[in-house]
C-alpha cells in the first residue's frame, strides 16, 4: 500500500470510502483512515499543491491523537489503540513527502512541521529519522539541514521546557530532542570517513550555544565533539563560553556520558594545539569546564588542568 502505484492507492482509498476525492472528510477520519489517506497521497512534489490541505489534515489528526495519549485522555479509544500499529507507515510516508518537496513548498508547510514537533514529538522524531535516511540513501547529506533548521524554534522551546523540574526523562519530547542532537547515535566506521553531520556544524553549534543549559543538548554537543573533532571540537568549546559554573555542574550531573566526552575533548583540544598560546575566551572556557569536571571527581580533569596552567598561555 505504501509503495504501490499512486493511482491504485487513491483508487483503493476511494473504493474503501465510496466517495470522490472532493468528499474526503477533513476532520473526522479515524487513525486507520488517516493512514490510508496518507498512503494515497503522492510523494512527488508535482502533485503536492493539490493535496497539501489533505496532508495538513493528516498531521492535525496525528497531533490530536498523540496529545490525547501524552495527556492520558481516552487512551482506550480506537485511535489510541491504532496509533502504534500504524505509526511506522505514517512516519515513513510523511518523511517521504517532505523530503521530495522543493524549498518553497517546504516553506509553505513550515507551520505544519512545527506543529508536528510540538504536539506529536514521537511522530516528529521518526519523521526526522526517515528524512535523514533518504538524504543518506541519495548521498545528499547537506539536504537534511534545511529540514533540521525548520525545527530549531520548536527544539528551543522543548529544551527550555524540559529544563523545568526533574521529570524530563519521562517526557516524549525528550526522545525528539535526543534525535535532534544525535545523543544516542551509533556511528559506524564509514561515518568517520564521510561525516554526515559536517554540513550542520553552524546549525548545531548555534543552536547549542542558545540552549547549552539543557543536559540533552549538552551531551549531544559533547558527543559530536568527541566523534568528529575536526568539525566540532573548537566550535563546541566556543559554544560553552557563556555557560555558568552551576549550569555546567548540573549538566554533568543530569546526563549520562558528558563527563567522559568532555574529559577527552578538553584533553584533545589542549594537546593538539600547535602553539602554547590560547585565546583568552577559549582558555577561560577550558578552565571552567575542567573545574566543573573536577567537582565530579574526575582525576583526569585535574591533571589536564595542571597541564593547561603550566604549558599554555592566555592571550
Amino acid at each position: 500500500l505504501i509503495t504501490g502505484d499512486v493511482s491504485f492507492q487513491l483508487g483503493l482509498f476511494i473504493y474503501y470510502y465510496q466517495f470522490s476525492t472532493e468528499e474526503i472528510p477533513r476532520t473526522d477520519l479515524s487513525m486507520d483512515g488517516t493512514t490510508l489517506l496518507l498512503a494515497a497521497l503522492p510523494t512527488d512534489s508535482v502533485y503536492f499543491d493539490s493535496v497539501k490541505s489533505l496532508f495538513e489534515n493528516c498531521i492535525d489528526k496525528i497531533c490530536a491523537v498523540e496529545q490525547k495519549m501524552i495527556k492520558r485522555e481516552d487512551c482506550d479509544d480506537n485511535d489510541s489503540e491504532a496509533y502504534y500499529q500504524v505509526s511506522s507507515y505514517n512516519t515513513k510516508q510523511i518523511g517521504s513527502i517532505l523530503y521530495n518537496l522543493s524549498d518553497d513548498q517546504l516553506g509553505e508547510v513550515r507551520y505544519t512541521v512545527e506543529k508536528m514537533g510540538l504536539y506529536a514529538p514521537n511522530t516528529c522524531r521518526w519523521v526526522m529519522n526517515r528524512y535523514q535516511l533518504l538524504c543518506e540513501i541519495n548521498h545528499m547529506f547537506s539536504d537534511y539541514w534545511r529540514f533540521w533548521s525548520m525545527l530549531t524554534s520548536v527544539a528551543k522551546q522543548i529544551a527550555v521546557e524540559l529544563n523545568k523540574g526533574d521529570n524530563y526523562r519521562f517526557r516524549k519530547e525528550r526522545d525528539m530532542l535526543i534525535e535532534y542532537m544525535y545523543v544516542n547515535c551509533s556511528w559506524q566506521p564509514l561515518d568517520y570517513q564521510n561525516e554526515p553531520v559536517k554540513d550542520g556544524v553552524d546549525c548545531i553549534c548555534s543552536f547549542a550555544k542558545e540552549t547549552i543549559q539543557n543536559p540533552i543538548v549538552y551531551e549531544g554537543l559533547a558527543s559530536l565533539m568527541f566523534h568528529f573533532p575536526d568539525s566540532y571540537l573548537e566550535r563546541g568549546i566556543a559554544a560553552q563560553i557563556d555557560i555558568s559554573d552551576d549550569e555546567l555542574t548540573a549538566n554533568f550531573m543530569r546526563s549520562n556520558n558528558s563527563v567522559f566526552y568532555m574529559e577527552n575533548n578538553i584533553y584533545a583540544y589542549i594537546t593538539l594545539l600547535d602553539t602554547n598560546r590560547i585565546p583568552a575566551k577559549m582558555y577561560m572556557a577550558c578552565c571552567k569546564i575542567l573545574n566543573a569536571l573536577i567537582k565530579q571527581s574526575s582525576s583526569k580533569a585535574y591533571y589536564i588542568r595542571e597541564y593547561l596552567l603550566k604549558s599554555k598561555k592566555m592571550v
